[in-house]
């Protein structure tokens, strides 16, 4: 595979923590590359999210998707913090929806028992992509990556969506990718994020949030960018002038 990406006449880089490797393998010709997301799916699915919330009975709904893997993705942040979660939410009903998928899933519901939080917890999946992205936008927070620095495709799509995600983000990471930084609510410990949880609940936030998140999509992470970047790499390749999909 590295002798494969060395000697390609172009390589498209999609994560923000690779360029190191890249280059160590004596990459020379790349460029960074946004991981596909259709922006349209996620602002205009039919389908009324307000019935997924019923369907859980909760004031609040947190929700994360990605698998349980606590030695790369730190999942188990997440249940830790469901005591003192339960506290600062008292006279709030709330839920924590996992997907059971990955590894360390057992570890996790283990831990959920031990903590005696089984009342806060419910596990739902796999989803197709319809009911993933409903969940992306019926829910109030989604909870992604607790270790690596660099966001995937999980956050775009809460982004696209409109609504705040939290995770381990840093975005000197992502600085050679795109031109500003996410707006992720960055969290490495467990306090930072409660107090990220509690700041992306507060409705002043989230009103900000929302004016700001589908204009910062547009610009750094749109479908649009991704098939312009795509077609320029190919025509210059192919020794002809780019001439851009829009």
């Amino acid at each position: 595979t590295a002798l494969a990406y060395a000697r390609a006449d172009h390589v498209f880089i999609t994560n923000g923590d690779c360029l190191q490797f890249a280059r160590a393998i004596g990459v020379t010709r790349y460029s960074p590359m946004i991981h596909p997301v259709d922006e349209s799916l996620y602002r205009n699915e039919r389908t009324d999210p307000g019935a997924l919330r019923q369907r859980f009975g909760v004031d609040v709904l947190l929700y994360c998707p990605i698998r349980h893997d606590w030695a790369v993705k730190g999942n188990d942040v997440f249940i830790r913090l469901l005591p003192e979660l339960r506290r600062r939410l008292a006279g709030r009903t709330f839920k924590l929806v996992f997907s059971p998928w990955g590894a360390d899933v057992e570890r996790s519901r283990a831990l959920v028992r031990e903590l005696g939080c089984d009342d806060l917890v419910e596990w739902h999946g796999p989803w197709h992509r319809q009911q993933f992205i409903r969940m992306i936008r019926a829910c109030d927070v989604v909870l992604d990556q607790m270790i690596l620095p660099c966001f995937g495709a999980t956050a775009p799509e809460a982004i696209a969506s409109g609504t705040p995600v939290i995770m381990s983000y840093d975005q000197k990471s992502t600085d050679w990718i795109i031109d500003e930084p996410a707006p992720i609510l960055s969290a490495r410990t467990q306090e930072q994020a409660l107090d990220c949880i509690m700041r992306a609940l507060d409705p002043e936030y989230r009103e900000q949030f929302r004016q700001t998140s589908l204009q910062w999509f547009l610009k750094n992470h749109s479908a649009q960018r991704l098939i312009d970047e795509h077609l320029r790499v190919y025509q210059s390749v192919a020794g002809k002038p780019f001439r851009p999909a829009s």
